[in-house]
């Protein structure tokens, strides 16, 4: 299939919403800085689209730039755009497209995306169906190996009111790859948080623990509770992802831990916390106290080492900032012991 001109949809990051102006000048002015000069369009009726039609020629520079800049999603260069729509014709299209764009050695995926949910959309085949029938066409048809989950090509069907668009191109260019640590980074640490007395240092606390996937357990008493429940009820989701286990004993919560005291009063400082890293070998509970009155005396008294954060300046730090303090810490400490 014979292509001058590719139309380039760019699908933004959720921060840009609103913002879909400024994005389309800062695309341009990229692309102004390499000696390429392509208006970049934000696409009406819908958030955080643009638009930009290049020659085929510069698609693979463009591509290049535009992956380079931060806001950018995904890119997808449609060879067929807003085509009237018939199954055959667009198998049909579908197929040449892969033939032309995708080498006899590397495997693909399709996507499937539906636009409008007018009846001329809505009557088709599912998304996961026209998926299916698509890619059986190209691998009869091509011989190439079908991934769904690492795949070297993307294959995007975008169905409108409109028509059908059909995008080709490598993952790496398709969509951002986004480094992270392992789910599990963080199993090695439990944090023990007793009796908050605020909802609001609850919520901080599970949002935090349910982000980075660290288990959570919280020591209880009456007034406690009446916080962990009005945090839940305002935090359900969030509730239901973090990994949180509810004690009224201090004892039972400090069982199968190396429970580290975090005090402004403690002798030792970051360094004592790496020797201690280093030379434990279990896992180790972070005890952090609530906002009023800190840790207890029977918690400190309970406490394997006692460690103090930061500088001394007479200050002390919320919980969850000490918790999120201390998880950087090991992270990084792990990070640089992985590299040694």
């Amino acid at each position: 299939m014979c292509v001058n001109q590719i139309r380039l949809l760019l699908t933004l990051e959720v921060y840009t919403l609103g913002s879909e102006k400024k994005m389309a000048k800062i695309i341009e002015e990229a692309l102004r800085n390499e000696g390429l000069s392509y208006g970049a369009n934000v696409e009406k009726g819908r958030k955080r689209r643009i638009t930009l039609t290049v020659n085929k020629d510069d698609l693979n520079k463009v591509c290049k730039i535009l992956r380079s800049i931060e806001g950018i999603s995904h890119i997808i260069p449609f060879y067929v755009w807003d085509k009237p729509f018939d199954l055959d014709s667009l198998i049909r299209d579908a197929v040449n497209i892969v033939k032309d764009n995708v080498p006899s050695n590397a495997s693909f995926k399709v996507v499937v995306r539906k636009l409008h949910e007018d009846e001329s959309i809505t009557r088709l085949p599912s998304r996961v169906e026209l998926s299916r029938i698509i890619g059986m066409a190209i691998q009869n048809e091509l011989k190439l190996k079908a991934d769904l989950v690492n795949p070297d090509y993307i294959v995007h069907i975008q169905l409108s009111k409109d028509g059908y668009s059909i995008g080709c191109c490598p993952l790496n260019i398709y969509a951002k790859r986004r480094c992270h640590l392992e789910k599990d980074f963080f199993n090695r640490l439990v944090i023990i948080f007793e009796k908050p007395r605020l909802k609001g240092e609850v919520m901080d606390m599970l949002r935090l623990c349910a982000a980075m996937n660290v288990e959570l357990r919280i020591i209880t008493d009456k007034q406690s509770m009446k916080v962990i429940n009005e945090a839940k009820k305002e935090m359900e989701t969030v509730y239901s992802k973090a990994n949180i286990k509810i004690y009224k004993n201090l004892d039972d919560a400090l069982v199968d831990v190396v429970p580290i005291a975090f005090t402004r009063y403690a002798s030792t400082n970051e360094r004592e916390l790496i020797r201690i890293l280093k030379s434990e070998s279990g896992r180790i509970g972070i005890m952090i106290g609530n906002e009023y009155t800190g840790l207890s005396i029977e918690a400190r008294q309970k406490a394997k080492y006692s460690i103090r954060i930061g500088p001394e300046l007479g200050l002390s730090l919320r919980g969850v900032t000490v918790a999120a303090y201390v998880l950087g810490f090991y992270a990084v400490l792990q990070m640089l012991n992985s590299t040694q």
